[in-house]
Parts: structure tokens; sequence; C-alpha cells
């Protein structure tokens, strides 16, 4: 995953918004894939992804409970500045 897709999905969780795959400009795979690395790398919390079966890509990814971690704030404010 890119650093600027990282970035812009990061933006979002912290103005409060929930982000999709239109809204960082990617297609519904690559953001489900983001998605789950952000998760693994505990950047984001409380993320619910849904797999096509064992080692298939993300189907869907579930966040209204996904919340930014304190270390996802941290690297999303230095990818700002």
């Amino acid at each position: 995953m890119s650093r600027q897709l990282k970035k812009r999905i990061l933006q979002h969780f912290m103005r409060g918004r929930i982000p999709d795959s239109k809204a960082v400009g990617v297609d519904d795979v690559e953001f489900g894939q983001a998605i789950e690395d952000l998760a693994e790398e505990r950047l984001l919390s409380d993320v619910v992804v849904q797999r096509g079966g064992s080692g298939n890509r993300v189907l869907q990814t579930f966040l209204d409970e996904a919340s930014i971690t304190e270390a996802g704030e941290k690297y999303a404010q230095n990818e700002i500045e």
C-alpha cells in the first residue's frame, strides 16, 4: 500500500468520517487490503473485514466501529507535515 493511500484513509478518520473506496480514489479490492493492512499495523482499531475464504481477497469492510489509534494519528500528522 502506498503512503499516499495510507494518509488519505487516516485523514478521513481524523476528520471523523468513515472512508470508502471512492472517497480515497481506489477500487474496492485495493481499499479492503489497505484497511486490513492499517489494522495489522495498529494504525486503525476495531476494523472487521470479510474474506472470500482462507487466503482470498477482502470482500467487505465494516468500519462503523473503527477508529484511528494514537499511532495512526501520529503517522498521519507526520505525513501531513
